[in-house]
């Protein structure tokens, strides 16, 4: 969910135009031919010519840039962020250069979880995406990024500005419907409000009407099922805070129904069939949650660790509900 656009790889075809003159037309051409070499994957040719341009001058913003890309393509994010970190710092005014270079932090943060100093990556893209929609203010993505970091630095407020704007600049891209659902939804959870519960399931549902548009995106209607059972989760959540026990189960229902709603298309069906177990059990449908568990357990595979607590779930759910409700002993 949420890839983000345009920093996952680097152009190498821009040419280098322009002059100031001697040792500048030198660097240029410099660059022009290095750019020449990636464009045939000849990498090491490449960062030779690069490393010739900065030489003939050190302040050439192209070079480094162009260099930087090149340590992108093969695979050496952290290595690139100095040649980044100094074109932006050439190139006050690129915009686009600036959310590339914050969109490597976030790269970078991403593949550190668990690592201590994870975090002095959040401020740094923030200041460098925040420069960038400064100087460009129109691309949603731009927004899009800052909301994630923001996020993820607990700024939920801010967070939720950037995610609408996104979606103002770009109203069909599903995943920002999701990302800000899920915002709201965390901040339900924390403060049990009725205005977040209400915003969360705003957004979340008109997300999903985006389904009765015929001209999306693969990658937005892929993201389609996501989002119904986000908003399914949503009801599942707000029906166990519930103290009347009839709207407990409105919401149980709502949730039932947009989970079969995508019964064939989720992406992880094992998990759904295990969210309608729960909420049948929580019904009282006893069939139904037993069906929906044999089904989860039928389609759990693979033996990493996430895998096997949910395979074990689902038999203590068979033992404790099945069995004793009805008598079906799965491992018969």
């Amino acid at each position: 969910m949420g890839r983000l656009r345009g920093f996952g790889v680097v152009c190498l075809c821009v040419v280098v135009l322009g002059a100031c003159g001697g040792k500048r037309d030198d660097s240029n051409r410099l660059v022009n031919q290095a750019l020449e070499k990636a464009s045939l994957n000849d990498l090491a040719a490449a960062k030779s010519k690069l490393q010739l341009a900065i030489a003939a001058d050190p302040e050439n913003a192209a070079a480094y840039h162009t260099r930087a890309a090149i340590l992108c393509k093969e695979g050496l994010v952290q290595d690139a962020i100095p040649d980044f970190e100094r074109a932006v710092e050439l190139d006050k005014n690129n915009a686009s250069w600036r959310y590339e270079l914050a969109g490597k932090y976030w790269e970078i943060y991403q593949a550190s979880a668990g690592t201590p100093d994870r975090d002095q990556y959040l401020p740094k893209i923030e200041e460098q995406v925040s420069r960038a929609i400064e100087l460009n203010n129109t691309l949603s993505d731009y927004y899009l990024l800052r909301a994630r970091c923001r996020k993820a630095m607990m700024s939920f407020k801010g967070a939720a500005e950037d995610y609408r704007k996104a979606i103002e600049l770009d109203p069909l891209t599903v995943g920002s419907y999701l990302e800000l659902g899920r915002l709201y939804g965390l901040m339900w959870k924390i403060f049990y409000r009725d205005d977040l519960f209400a915003l969360a399931e705003q957004v979340l549902s008109t997300g999903d009407k985006l389904a009765e548009l015929s001209d999306l995106s693969i990658e937005a209607q892929n993201l389609l099922p996501d989002l119904a059972f986000e908003l399914g989760q949503l009801y599942v959540w707000r029906a166990t805070v519930e103290t009347d026990e009839a709207a407990q189960k409105g919401f149980r229902e709502k949730a039932i129904a947009k989970f079969t709603a995508i019964d064939e298309d989720y992406r992880d069906r094992p998990m759904l069939r295990l969210q309608l177990a729960q909420v049948f059990q929580m019904n009282g449908d006893i069939p139904k949650a037993c069906t929906a568990a044999r089904e989860a357990m039928a389609g759990i595979s693979g033996s990493d660790p996430e895998r096997a607590t949910l395979h074990n779930y689902v038999v203590q759910l068979e033992q404790e509900v099945c069995v004793t409700s009805t008598g079906y002993d799965p491992n018969r």
